[in-house]
């Protein structure tokens, strides 16, 4: 086989390689999203937000965006050492969380708020905002397995990239809320649900394939 050859089989198994690299980001930023899904908490950021000045609201929302990654970047590092801490499985919080997840979105597509009450404005970059709407234990769940299941630098870039739509998200929910109405919002808050619940029944699936009680 010549040079030629060669180099051309090297550039094309490092472009699959590539494209599957992009595949999973792609499809961890889906799963966050939808997980974090800060177009259900678009209500509750308005009402809260209601009546603060323009440049207040900035810089109370840039705080909560801060806490959101800093907090999903933490049990993102931490995943492994929570498993060794806590001496379970993947699989079995794998499975926990698949139950979880998949209460979480029959909740969602029941209609049930994710809080019942509203923290001071003072605190919105903290609770109820950054968390438990969007960094709550669905999230940390889902965030631990990521980190025993996937490369973290393909996770890091997930969470940079979902950190930064949520931002978008937000910053743009009067607008959304204008072009969509209230009711447009919830619709999308059910899409987000769907989504979780089929992230939840692959977890569940893959732990029990792999303690062989189901077929892979």
């Amino acid at each position: 086989m010549s040079a030629k050859a060669n180099i051309l089989i090297l550039r094309i198994k490092a472009s699959m390689n590539m494209l599957t690299q992009i595949g999973l980001v792609l499809m961890t930023v889906t799963q966050l999203y939808a997980i974090l899904n800060p177009v259900s908490v678009i209500p509750t950021y308005l009402s809260v937000m209601e009546g603060t000045r323009k440049e207040q609201r900035r810089r109370l929302l840039n705080r909560a965006i801060l806490i959101v990654f800093i907090l999903m970047m933490l049990f993102l590092m931490a995943g492994n050492l929570i498993l060794s801490i806590l001496k379970v499985s993947v699989d079995s919080v794998r499975f926990g969380g698949g139950i979880l997840l998949l209460v979480i979105s029959i909740d969602m597509l029941s209609g049930v708020p994710r809080t019942k009450t509203l923290e001071e404005k003072e605190a919105i970059f903290v609770v109820p905002i950054a968390s438990p709407l969007l960094v709550g234990p669905g999230t940390i769940t889902t965030l631990i397995v990521l980190s025993a299941s996937i490369e973290f630098y393909i996770t890091a870039i997930s969470v940079m990239i979902v950190t930064f739509l949520i931002y978008v998200t937000l910053r743009l929910s009067e607008k959304i809320t204008k072009i969509i109405g209230r009711n447009g919002v919830r619709a999308m808050g059910r899409i987000m649900a769907i989504i979780i619940a089929a992230t939840a029944a692959e977890m569940i699936h893959t732990a029990l394939a792999n303690w062989g009680i189901a077929k892979a």
